[in-house]
This record gives structure tokens, sequence and C-alpha cells, in this order.
């Protein structure tokens, strides 16, 4: 069913948003209320809740050297995540 013109206010669309924890999850599953929120900038405000799922500028380059003398190098928005990803 089609929603009327003035249908995404700035309430509806924060409903919306907490039905998501990421915002991609939020602009893929509800596109009309995510670009509602955005032309609006309301998004900082209504995804509050939201956790960051990466970053283009926070990010942080690491190495791994093993026993065999050989390195793995990576790039990631958390190094406590991934270096638990790693030894497990």
């Amino acid at each position: 069913m089609r929603k009327h013109r003035n249908y995404w206010t700035k309430e509806k669309c924060h409903e919306e948003a907490l039905k998501y924890t990421k915002r991609s999850d939020f602009e893929k599953n509800s596109i009309t209320a995510y670009s509602k929120s955005r032309k609006n900038k309301w998004l900082d405000t209504i995804c509050i809740h939201m956790k960051p799922s990466g970053n283009l500028y926070k990010r942080c380059i690491y190495s791994y050297e093993f026993s065999d003398g050989k390195f793995y190098v990576g790039l990631t928005y958390n190094l406590n995540i991934r270096d638990k990803q790693h030894k497990s």
C-alpha cells in the first residue's frame, strides 16, 4: 500500500530507524524513510542508537608476523575485534 505524500515525518522516520542496528540496513530495507531522513538532515539524530559498521577515515593498518616468517597485513576500523577474529 502506498503512503501519502507527507507520511514520513521525523517521528515516523525515527520509529522506522529504531528497527535497525546499522544505517545500511535502514537504507536497504526502508529506502523512502531513509531518503526523507537524509534529505531533511535527520539521519544523525534518528540513527544515534546505531553502531557504525565502518568509517572511511578512522581505520587502522595492522600486520601479523607468523613463526614461518610470513606476514599478514590488513585494514580495519576496530583493531580489538579484528585481533580476536585472527586469534580464533
